[in-house]
């Protein structure tokens, strides 16, 4: 999943910078830009057409819909609330609190049924709101939730790409963190042994590369736990339609989200 967004990114690059030279050979034969530098403004160019193309790319993302959107109202349990950018499900319990790391190029808010359920169910619920919907440039915000708020117990989730960040964060931050919970996510780092680890895909998640999945088993600690959902899909995690290169899957969003709800309830309390 990594390698993709560097390749992704590498060639924007190539074909960013390709241009720009090219650009800059005509622009060199105009008296005004005669004096100039030709490597100077084919850099000059090709950066600008990479901020461009990377702004255009990170901004077509995955909306949530409007169930999602209704969650954020709050219920009579639930208290919703969105503090400096971070959605706080606030529900009966106070003893462990999950932070979430959403997937890449979705919209946060597609997960609050997801998370509105588990803080309904006695665990509160912190979902992050990373720049440009990408957990990669936000990999460090846990740090002031955990310094702000008194739980017994903190773990790290995450989906996809945002399951590899919470993974991350949880490696290296064994000692203030319980565990991790990872959605159509992998480990790419060794965790502590003593961390609880739950991992949860779909039988017919086509997004998630299984290879890897299985290889960074090896970073999982002693204490792990893997759920594989009968007809469950990579997206049916949030609520946010269908993603692109994903299975079908033959159950429906709210029927997965809801397994993923027993199968975390089950393991925190376990943990406990």
């Amino acid at each position: 999943m990594r390698l993709k967004y560097m390749l992704i990114c590498l060639l924007a690059a190539v074909l960013c910078m390709a241009v720009g030279w090219g650009l800059s050979c005509l622009l060199v034969r105009l008296p005004a830009f005669r004096s100039a530098k030709k490597g100077i403004a084919a850099a000059a160019i090709g950066l600008l057409l990479m901020a461009a193309v990377s702004f255009g790319y990170l901004e077509n993302y995955y909306h949530a819909d409007d169930e999602a959107a209704a969650c954020l109202a709050g219920g009579e349990s639930v208290h919703v609330a969105q503090v400096d950018g971070v959605f706080f499900f606030d529900g009966p319990g106070t003893e462990r609190a999950i932070v979430f790391f959403p997937g890449a190029r979705v919209e946060e808010t597609a997960y609050a049924p997801l998370l509105f359920e588990l803080a309904e169910r006695g665990t509160d619920c912190f979902l992050l709101s990373p720049p440009f919907h990408m957990a990669i440039f936000d990999g460090s915000a846990p740090d002031e939730l955990i310094a702000m708020y008194d739980y017994d117990s903190w773990y790290l989730m995450g989906h996809s790409l945002g399951g590899i960040m919470a993974a991350r964060y949880a490696a290296l931050h064994s000692e203030e963190t319980d565990g991790v919970i990872l959605l159509a996510a992998y480990a790419d780092r060794e965790l502590a042994p003593t961390a609880g680890l739950l991992s949860i895909y779909g039988s017919r998640d086509c997004v998630l590369n299984r290879e890897i999945y299985e290889q960074n088993k090896q970073y999982w600690p002693e204490h792990s736990r893997e759920l594989i959902i009968e007809g469950g899909s990579h997206a049916g995690f949030g609520c946010y339609g269908a993603q692109r290169g994903d299975g079908q899957a033959a159950i429906s969003a709210a029927e997965q989200q809801a397994r993923t709800v027993e199968a975390i309830v089950s393991f925190l309390d376990t943990a406990s």
